[in-house]
């Protein structure tokens, strides 16, 4: 499927890292129609530090924005949503580098993009037809951090409390809230899921 005339409606998803964005962005999708979607997580999108010693690639502050390869993901981003398909990367958490194979992502009606830093390009806000942030307080999101973390990204508590303190939350309170700011909607991580995609299909229209 490419080079459709079409324009796909783009939803960009953003909030706190453990806020429920990802999850509240799965349950949208499933509202909507996996066939009917296509979900992109921002993390995918985080620079390749393959060429990098492993100690240093574990050093990075992945909670900046310019971890991210903004260049890239604009340019996916809006190829979708004009109807071309991509190669999206994949990246591997454990490692902190890019897998050596990609995913191929095919517009559908609906481009779902979720990621801390979903509202901070300008370019894809400007094209955004609906703009969402979770909110959620700091003891919920480091909660939830730490169980996605240690279940699906192989770190320790320790680990994962250090970073928090150290990058995650400083990093957010200076990138990812600000971004509240842009959202035409504003949930709540703590309302139940099925409430929150409610408010976002009556946005959609």
């Amino acid at each position: 499927m490419t080079d459709s005339a079409e324009f796909q409606r783009l939803i960009l998803v953003t909030g706190p890292s453990g806020a429920g964005k990802t999850l509240l962005s799965k349950a949208l999708v499933e509202t909507l129609g996996s066939a009917a979607c296509t979900l992109v997580s921002i993390d995918d999108y985080y620079l390749d530090r393959s060429h990098l010693p492993v100690t240093e690639r574990a050093t990075t502050n992945f909670d900046h924005p310019d971890a991210i390869d903004w260049s890239l993901l604009e340019e996916h981003i809006l190829a979708l949503r004009t109807g071309r398909e991509v190669e999206k990367p994949c990246y591997d958490f454990e490692s902190h580098a890019r897998h050596s194979q990609t995913e191929t992502m095919y517009p559908r009606a609906h481009l779902v993009v979720d990621g801390i830093h979903a509202l901070a390009s300008r370019t894809l806000v400007d094209v955004a037809d609906l703009t969402v942030y979770v909110d959620a307080p700091l003891e919920m999101c480091l909660t939830r951090r730490m169980s996605r973390d240690i279940s699906e990204r192989g770190r320790s508590e320790a680990s994962i409390r250090q970073q928090f303190a150290k990058t995650v939350w400083p990093m957010a309170e200076r990138f990812v809230l600000p971004q509240r700011k842009r959202a035409a909607v504003v949930v709540s991580g703590e309302a139940p899921i099925a409430e929150s995609v409610q408010t976002l299909i009556a946005r959609l229209g």
